[in-house]
């Protein structure tokens, strides 16, 4: 990344006892997506790494979905929760993972619930193969809670980051009064450049922070994340 922020320590009395999830039943192949867009399952497959998404149905909704997701984590931990709103896009469940991480330290709260939901297929042009192959529908969640004892770690170090000056490359906006009312555009070229090499810096530093000796590239896998964890393995 051209700007990364601090990396800040989780405390060690951090756990995750649950997680679940909620996936639509559609089903959106990469041989689907090669009718609507000048895209094939190989082309998909050594670009993103995606095989399938699944597409949330016109009565799924995001309120819907998350609210499945999370009644399973919450069922599985067996515990009352807080839950909280956050906006990050694709790094938002990472983010408020860590946030509810920090909850605990500071010691606002010993019990948390984060969901991640997202229903992008609202705003896809699917023709448009450099955004329309890579995104789906659904939700997961995640019970996160103080540990007890000698529980391992759930959360560890998180490095903060971002970069300003490709904020354009990814976008959300208007097409007219004639199309739909928004779409998710991106730059597939520019992201597709800068996500493997900024992987591997940050990578580092969370493995050094972690005290993780190296971080193998085999933990990593599929198009980008895997041309990342290349980068780190090579990297001095």
């Amino acid at each position: 990344m051209t700007a990364v922020g601090p990396v800040t320590r989780i405390p060690s009395d951090t756990r995750i006892p649950s997680i679940a999830r909620y996936q639509p039943s559609r089903v959106l192949t990469n041989d689907d997506l090669s009718t609507m867009a000048d895209t094939s399952d190989g082309w998909a497959g050594s670009r993103v790494g995606i095989a399938t998404r699944h597409i949330a149905a016109a009565d799924e909704n995001v309120t819907d979905m998350a609210a499945d997701a999370a009644a399973k984590a919450v069922a599985g931990a067996g515990v009352d929760v807080a839950a909280f709103d956050l906006n990050a896009a694709c790094a938002g469940f990472s983010c408020a993972l860590a946030t509810a991480a920090l909850a605990m330290q500071g010691g606002s709260s010993r019990v948390a619930l984060v969901v991640g939901v997202d229903t992008t297929s609202d705003f896809l042009d699917r023709q448009d193969r450099s955004a329309g192959v890579v995104l789906g529908d659904g939700a997961g969640a995640a019970v996160i809670a103080a540990a007890e004892g000698n529980e391992p770690d759930g959360v560890g170090p998180v490095v903060w980051g971002s970069r300003p000056r490709d904020g354009s490359a990814i976008t959300l906006g208007t097409t007219g009064p004639s199309g739909p009312p928004t779409l998710f555009r991106q730059e597939g070229r520019t992201v597709h450049r800068w996500a493997p090499a900024s992987l591997a810096p940050v990578a580092r530093q969370v493995c050094e922070r972690a005290e993780v000796v190296a971080c193998p590239p085999a933990a990593l896998s599929r198009s980008t994340f895997r041309e990342g964890a290349g980068r780190v393995e090579r990297s001095p």
